[in-house]
C-alpha cells in the first residue's frame, strides 16, 4: 500500500524508535539491577549459594517478567504521546491527522473524544 494522505515527516515522525525506545531501555538497565537484588536476596534469605544455576534462574525468574511488564508498558506510554502528537500537531492540522481523527473518534474512549473535540475547536478558532 502507499501512503495517500500522511506527509514524509509524518511517516518518519511515527517509524522513529526515539518515540519508544528510551523507556525501553531504562526499563532494560531496571531488570539488570533486579536481576542482581533477587540473587542478592536469594543468598541472604533463602540460602542459595552464589554463581549457581539455581541462583541465576531466581534471578531471572524475577528481571525477566519485571522486564516484559516495565518495558511494554512505559515503551507503550510513550508511543502514546507521539501518537497524541501526530493526531493533534501543534504546528496545524494537516490532512492525514484530520482524517485519521475522524475513523478513530467512534471508537476512542470518552476522554481521548473530547481531546479531538477540544482540538477540533481551537483549529476552526486559528481560522
Amino acid at each position: 500500500r502507499r501512503p495517500r494522505l500522511s506527509t514524509l515527516q509524518e511517516r518518519e515522525r511515527l517509524a522513529d524508535p526515539r518515540g519508544y525506545l528510551a523507556p525501553i531501555a531504562t526499563s532494560a538497565a531496571s531488570a539488570v539491577g533486579i536481576f542482581y537484588l533477587a540473587r542478592c536476596i536469594g543468598i541472604a534469605r533463602l540460602g542459595h549459594a552464589a554463581k549457581t544455576a539455581r541462583n541465576r534462574l531466581l534471578g531471572t525468574g524475577v528481571a525477566l517478567p519485571y522486564f516484559i511488564i516495565l518495558g511494554f508498558g512505559s515503551g507503550y506510554c510513550s508511543y502514546g504521546r507521539v501518537l497524541d502528537e501526530v493526531l493533534c500537531p501543534a504546528t496545524g492540522d494537516t490532512v492525514f491527522a484530520a482524517d485519521l481523527r475522524s475513523r478513530l473518534r467512534s471508537l476512542a474512549p470518552p476522554e481521548t473524544s473530547a481531546m479531538f473535540a477540544a482540538y477540533d475547536q481551537k483549529m476552526q478558532h486559528q481560522l
